[in-house]
């Protein structure tokens, strides 16, 4: 940047602010992120690049985004959407419609997040988009999943996985193979009669390994580390519904015991210490919640690992999450630290402060 600054190389170096910003986004340092972008506004002001005015009007909203600060992304991503509009740039248009409904859903506003990315499908399918309206199908699923209408997100995502095949699109293909057979899994505990259970699991087990074969193939490692830690929900998912002597327990047991790690030991090698972290939660829930895999001291250990990562890299939604869990833990009737309650009310309270501080709602987490 310096170097470009001394050549008069104003365009650059507002390029080099602006993947400043990144890093310190992508870090958790979002108020040097917004000076690094406010440095990069300005320089495009000056020049009066509006295309690039509005890129960074859309800079600012993922870091507000980033920071959980969703009011204020919402507003910077509307003003980058109505210059652009301007600008009769419909694709970028659509893209803001994205990112708002991104927004909505991280907020917990899963209405205005559909009606938002409603907007995005309505340009994309104008333009015949496809890959991008298969893009916005599976939004469609998150936004439904997030909202835990399982069934309806399956629907979504199963367009999108017909038109990423159509497209000849492995990767995507195999993220939407994962995506169903996720929210198959989860729908599962929706579901009254045993045997449509464990039909659904079964059939969930088929797409992931479908999503496998893909990314084996592909060489697409990050998504063999979620497609491995998958598996093993889903094993803890056929543990959930089984007698507890039932003849296939153990194998499910040591099915769950080995995949995870393997993800887990996938992200490490990839440098993905956030996604791990997040992973990290879902594992521990499972031997919190699964009678036959329950075993506190690793999902206490687990969690902990996970939280000092949020903590480090300021993910404030997975530190509340994350509280939360150590909270139910030390709860849990089989606790026996002599101060559990004391720490389990300490955690709860801690989560509830981050969840309210970042606007979800004044849910009684304490119990």
């Amino acid at each position: 940047r310096d170097l470009y600054q001394q050549l008069g190389k104003e365009t650059d170096v507002a390029n080099l602010w602006g993947w400043i910003s990144n890093c310190y986004r992508d870090w958790g340092k979002y108020q040097q992120a917004l000076e690094a972008e406010q440095q990069d506004l300005a320089i495009r002001q000056r020049l009066d690049d509006q295309s690039e005015i509005a890129h960074s009007y859309y800079q600012f909203g993922r870091i507000y985004q980033a920071w959980n600060k969703y009011a204020e992304a919402i507003s910077h991503h509307e003003q980058s959407r109505d210059l652009y509009q301007q600008l009769g740039k419909e694709t970028d248009v659509a893209d803001l419609w994205y990112w708002i409904s991104d927004c909505y859903r991280d907020w917990g506003k899963y209405q205005q997040a559909l009606e938002a990315e409603q907007q995005d499908l309505a340009i994309l399918q104008r333009l015949d988009d496809q890959l991008n309206i298969a893009n916005a199908y599976r939004k469609l699923g998150n936004i439904y999943d997030a909202w835990e209408n399982y069934e309806t997100a399956i629907q979504y995502y199963q367009q999108s996985r017909d038109i990423y095949q159509q497209l000849d699109q492995p990767e995507k293909l195999a993220r939407q193979l994962r995506n169903i057979a996720n929210s198959q899994c989860k729908h599962t505990r929706q579901i009254a009669v045993p045997t449509t259970v464990l039909t659904q699991l079964t059939q969930a087990e088929q797409n992931l390994q479908q999503a496998i074969q893909l990314n084996t193939k592909g060489d697409y490692q990050a998504n063999l580390a979620r497609d491995y830690i998958s598996l093993s929900l889903i094993c803890a998912e056929q543990l959930r519904h089984l007698p507890p002597n039932d003849p296939t327990q153990p194998n499910l047991i040591i099915q769950f015991q080995t995949n995870y790690p393997i993800g887990f030991n996938i992200l490490t090698a990839l440098g993905q210490t956030l996604s791990q972290a997040e992973q990290s939660l879902k594992i521990a829930r499972a031997y919190l919640e699964t009678p036959a895999l329950q075993n506190l001291e690793i999902a206490i250990a687990l969690t902990q690992q996970s939280l000092e990562i949020c903590q480090t890299y300021n993910r404030q939604k997975l530190q509340a999450d994350a509280l939360k869990l150590l909270g139910e833990l030390y709860q849990h009737p089989d606790q026996t630290n002599p101060n559990a309650t004391e720490i389990a009310l300490q955690f709860l309270t801690q989560s509830q402060a981050i969840d309210r501080e970042i606007g979800f709602g004044d849910g009684d987490l304490i119990k």
